[in-house]
């Protein structure tokens, strides 16, 4: 959806309708998902913060200015939540004593704060190509990258071999590299 459109569906949200919002929660969440699984190593911590994004954005929709920037403003939303987790988990971590886990807390969070425009593209470009997929296509995908589960339990969920998972993965992920790539010349 166009950003035209989508300013469009957040005023009809703003006004009470709670369809346009689920409506507008539908067309962004695989994006706001990738953004932010790409700044965060952990599954549950993309899920955390997914989740308080939406809150957020659900508490806060009124102060959006429609501009056909809706989506960088989620982006940003989501982006301070998840600066917010890493402090607070790798102040745990030290203080635990988890010196490993803090390390890596902080190095998210140095990631995070050096955001490079060329990295935002390359994200928006990704996820482009990742739209463009078969919708079985980017269930697998999704299944085995975003929640973790193993080539036999896919094998068992679409019903093919374990080999011709990881045959149409890689088939896949090639797909979407090439696609990515494209898209990044000039």
């Amino acid at each position: 959806m166009d950003p035209a459109a989508l300013d469009l569906v957040v005023d009809a949200a703003r006004g009470g309708n709670h369809a346009a919002f689920t409506r507008l929660m539908e067309e962004v969440v695989d994006d706001l998902r990738l953004f932010i699984a790409a700044r965060c190593a952990s599954q549950e911590l993309v899920d955390e913060v997914l989740q308080a994004a939406l809150v957020a954005c659900f508490q806060s929709l009124a102060t959006y200015r429609s501009e056909g920037t809706f989506v960088p403003w989620l982006k940003g939303v989501a982006r301070n939540l998840l600066c917010k987790r890493l402090r607070e988990q790798a102040r745990h971590c030290a203080l635990e004593g988890d010196e490993l886990e803090a390390v890596l807390h902080e190095d998210s969070l140095r990631r995070m704060t050096h955001d490079n425009p060329e990295d935002e593209a390359r994200q928006h470009h990704l996820a482009e190509c990742l739209r463009r997929l078969s919708p079985r296509a980017r269930e697998m995908l999704e299944r085995h990258h975003v929640h973790g589960l193993s080539l036999a339990l896919l094998a068992q969920q679409f019903k093919q071999t374990t080999l011709a998972i990881a045959s149409t993965l890689k088939r896949v992920r090639r797909q979407v590299r090439d696609c990515v790539e494209a898209k990044a010349m000039p």
